[in-house]
C-alpha cells in the first residue's frame, strides 16, 4: 500500500517542462487578496478580529511545524512537499476556455499546482469555486504514456467514478488512461483526480499548456479553490512559465487586520521589476529542498540601537557551507527566530519602550503592549550587506483590548521570514539572478 501511495505522487512530481503560450508583452499581473477580506471567497462576516488573528496563529503554528518536518527529513520526501494548505493569500485567476474564475492559494512555499474540478466529492457547491473541465474546449488530460508523466513506478488511473469520464472534453483521452493526481495533508486531507493540461488566465494575459492537478475526490477540509504554488521545485508556475517571465515575480501583501482589507497585486516578468533607491536586495541562495526561498541575515540592529548578530537555526544542512539561515514564506503569518535572537530582539524592545508590557489576550506571543505605545523601529542586516528598516507596522500586530504584540517567536528549528513582516512592502523574487527585493509601500513600483 505504501508503494502504491508513493508512486501516486511521483505521478504529479515528474511533470516536465510544458509548452506555453503568453499572450501579451511587458509582463501581466492579477488580483492578490487576503483570506479574511470580505472579498474572499472564504470570508466569515460572523468572524472577530481576535478570532481571525487566534486561527492565523494556530495555522502558523501548523505551517512553521510541517516546514520543519519537510527539512529534517521527518517525511518522505514525496509526502513533505505536499503537505501543505495552510495560508493566508488568494490569487485570482481564470480556468480554461470559456474562463472560470477561482481563487486558489497563493503558496511561496509549495512547488505544486491544483484545483478543484468538478465532478467533485465533497466540493463547495459556490460555482466561483469551482471550474468544470468539460465545458473548456482547451481542456487535456495527461495520458499516463506521455513524456510528462513517465516515471518509474507510475501507475495510471482506472476510472474516478462514472462521471469524471465526461470531463475529457476537447478530445482529451478517458480518464482511465490518466496520469493520476494524489495529494496528502498533515491533518488528514486529501485530494485526488488526474493530471490535466489548461489554459490559464493571469489578468488580461493567457498562459496555455500549464499543467496541474485536476482534484475531483476530497477528503477533509479544503477550504480554498486550490494551490497555486510559486516555489523553485519544477512543476511550480513560475518554473512553467519559464523564460517567459523572466524567472521574475512580485507581491505586496496587503494587511491582514483593520477594516482596510483590500487587494493588491502580484505581478510577473517586466511589471515585476523593481527599481530605485529605496529597493533593498539580497541573494537568494540555493538550497535543499529546492522548494523554498532561502536567504541570508546578518543581524539586527534592535529597537534600543544595539546590533545583534544572526545565528544559524538549530537544523541539519546537507552543505554546511551554505549561507542560507532563513526561508521567506507566504503562508506563515510570524516571523520565527534562533532563540538566543528572539531574546535579544525582545529584550531590545523592553529597554527602549519605557512602559511595561502587558499580557496577550490571546495568550499566543510573548510581548506586548497597550497600542498606544510608540513601538521603535528596527534593521535587519542582510546577507548582500543592505539593511532593511522595519517600523511597528512590520513587526507588531493588534491582538485585541487595545494590546498589540511583537509578530515574532522564538523557532524551533529552521528561521521563517513570515508574511506579517513583508506586509505593506513589494517582495520581489528573480529566480535566473537569484535574487531577492524589498521596496516599502504598496504604491506602483
Amino acid at each position: 500500500m505504501a508503494t502504491q501511495v508513493i508512486a501516486l505522487i511521483v505521478a504529479i512530481l515528474c511533470i516536465s517542462k510544458t509548452n506555453y503560450a503568453l499572450a501579451g508583452a511587458g509582463g501581466f499581473e492579477t488580483e492578490l487578496i487576503h483570506r479574511d477580506s470580505p472579498l474572499s471567497p472564504t470570508y466569515d462576516p460572523s468572524a472577530t478580529d481576535d478570532d481571525r488573528l487566534k486561527a492565523a496563529l494556530n495555522r502558523t503554528v501548523s505551517r512553521r511545524n510541517l516546514i520543519s518536518e519537510s527539512i529534517s527529513g521527518s517525511h518522505s520526501q514525496f509526502r513533505s512537499r505536499l503537505m501543505y494548505y495552510h495560508y493566508e493569500f488568494l490569487m485570482k485567476i481564470q480556468v480554461g476556455t470559456p474562463p472560470v474564475t477561482i481563487y486558489p492559494i497563493l503558496d511561496t512555499g509549495s512547488d505544486i499546482i491544483w484545483a478543484k474540478c468538478l465532478p467533485c466529492t465533497n466540493c463547495s457547491s459556490t460555482s466561483r469555486h469551482n471550474y468544470n473541465p468539460v465545458k473548456s474546449s482547451s481542456y487535456r488530460i495527461i495520458n499516463c504514456n506521455s513524456t510528462t508523466c513517465k516515471t518509474q513506478g507510475t501507475q495510471c488511473a482506472s476510472r474516478l467514478n462514472k462521471d469524471a469520464a465526461a470531463a475529457g472534453g476537447g478530445g482529451s483521452s478517458s480518464v482511465k488512461d490518466s496520469c493520476l493526481f494524489y495529494a496528502a495533508y498533515g491533518d488528514g486531507s486529501i485530494t485526488k483526480g488526474n493530471m490535466v493540461s489548461e489554459t490559464i488566465g493571469l489578468g488580461s494575459n493567457k498562459l496555455d499548456g500549464i499543467t496541474f492537478g485536476c482534484g475531483h475526490d476530497l477528503q477533509g477540509v479544503f477550504p480554498g479553490s486550490g494551490i497555486v504554488g510559486l516555489g523553485t521545485g519544477p512543476n511550480s508556475l513560475i518554473k512553467q512559465m519559464g523564460k517567459s517571465i523572466g524567472g521574475r515575480f512580485s507581491y505586496c501583501l496587503p494587511s491582514a487586520f483593520g477594516d482596510n482589507l483590500s487587494p493588491s497585486k502580484i505581478s510577473f516578468g517586466d511589471k515585476a521589476i523593481m527599481s530605485g533607491p529605496e529597493v533593498v536586495t539580497t541573494p537568494i541562495i540555493p538550497m535543499e529542498p529546492y522548494t523554498y526561498y532561502y536567504f541570508n541575515i546578518k543581524g539586527f540592529t534592535g529597537a534600543n540601537g544595539k546590533n545583534i548578530k544572526m545565528q544559524e537555526s538549530d537544523i541539519e544542512m546537507q552543505e554546511s557551507e551554505m549561507e542560507g539561515n532563513i526561508i521567506i514564506d507566504s503562508g506563515t503569518t510570524l516571523t520565527y527566530l534562533p532563540k538566543e535572537v528572539y531574546e535579544e530582539i525582545e529584550q531590545s524592545y523592553r529597554k527602549a519602550i519605557q512602559a511595561k508590557p502587558v499580557r496577550d489576550p490571546l495568550d499566543s506571543l510573548k510581548l506586548c503592549y497597550k497600542s498606544k505605545v510608540e513601538i521603535p523601529s528596527i534593521k535587519v542586516h542582510l546577507g548582500s550587506g543592505s539593511e532593511l528598516n522595519l517600523s511597528s507596522k512590520n513587526t507588531f500586530i493588534p491582538s485585541g483590548e487595545g494590546v498589540v504584540c511583537l509578530a515574532a517567536l522564538p523557532a524551533k528549528s529552521i528561521a521563517i521570514y513570515g508574511n506579517i513582516w513583508q506586509q505593506n512592502m513589494h517582495v520581489g523574487y528573480d529566480i535566473e539572478k537569484k535574487l531577492l527585493s524589498f521596496k516599502h509601500g504598496c504604491n506602483k513600483y
